[in-house]
């Protein structure tokens, strides 16, 4: 997790002070600073501003756990398996959303340059954000089916 990066994408595509929130929230993670960065930063993580918000009712904001694992100096920080992604050798399908600011695509750049020894069917959506499959979900859907039509013949 390269958090600038993070920055840098929030600052893109949701100007300076939506980047100022998430640079808050991650450099120091409280309650209200989650609070900010959920009404601020999340409505980012999708381009597909006509689709349904009902998944964010859905998901369990667990704030003890997010201040305790998120940021720099906390676990979210300090997880790199990068080195590790060369050992994966089977077919692998990665997407990524060309507008996704939590995980910005140059995430996925190294990625899909450490997964060596793998068949690597990479893919970048222009129009989407974090989640490809809620922004673009006929042509998502599309490539997952066809990548899992791939292993059935």
């Amino acid at each position: 997790m390269e958090f600038e990066a993070v920055y840098d994408a929030f600052e893109r595509i949701g100007g300076e002070e939506t980047s100022q929130v998430a640079r808050e929230y991650w450099e120091n993670p409280t309650d209200e600073g989650r609070a900010r960065y959920r009404e601020m930063c999340v409505p980012y993580y999708s381009v597909n501003k006509t689709g349904s918000t009902e998944w964010m009712s859905r998901i369990l904001w667990k704030n003890e756990t997010a201040l305790w694992f998120n940021g720099p100096r906390n676990e979210h920080g300090q997880m790199d398996f990068r080195e590790k992604l060369k050992n994966i050798g089977c077919p692998v399908l990665l997407m990524v959303g060309m507008k996704d600011p939590i995980t910005p695509p140059e995430f996925s750049d190294v990625i899909a340059s450490a997964l060596l020894g793998s068949d690597v069917n990479y893919l970048k959506f222009p129009e989407c954000g974090h989640g490809v499959v809620g922004d673009k979900p006929a042509g998502a859907l599309s490539e997952i089916r066809e990548f899992i039509g791939d292993f059935q013949t």
